[in-house]
């Protein structure tokens, strides 16, 4: 389940770089968009999973950050999508902080995971 958790993040990273990229070409592609927020909440979930079972009956190292990082991460990707229907520059300052929280979630989610 460590390596589908790891698959499944790393296929929201790459998704959410194509999402931005066609962002910042002001191009609409919205079926994408819901694609990077399932693998996101489908990975966010898999990493729940993890800590609350871990291999083996292993106890894992704490995954607090992680888990902050995840969740804020998914928070801040739902919030700028629901904002950016009315306002757009309103929705940016978020999305910048969904990017970073996004980042730093899957790095902290990867040194959690290579110590399980």
């Amino acid at each position: 389940m460590k390596a589908l958790g790891t698959l499944v993040l790393l296929a929201t990273v790459a998704l959410g770089v194509l999402v931005g990229f066609h962002y910042l070409a002001r191009q609409r592609r919205p079926w994408l968009v819901t694609l990077h927020l399932a693998c996101g909440a489908a990975g966010a979930w898999l990493f729940f999973l993890l800590l609350h079972a871990p291999p083996e009956g292993r106890n894992p190292p704490s995954g607090m950050a992680a888990g902050i990082l995840l969740g804020a991460a998914l928070l801040g990707g739902l919030l700028p999508r629901l904002i950016a229907r009315r306002a757009r520059k309103a929705a940016e300052p978020l999305l910048v902080v969904h990017v970073f929280t996004g980042l730093a979630g899957f790095l902290v989610f990867l040194s959690w995971a290579s110590r399980l």
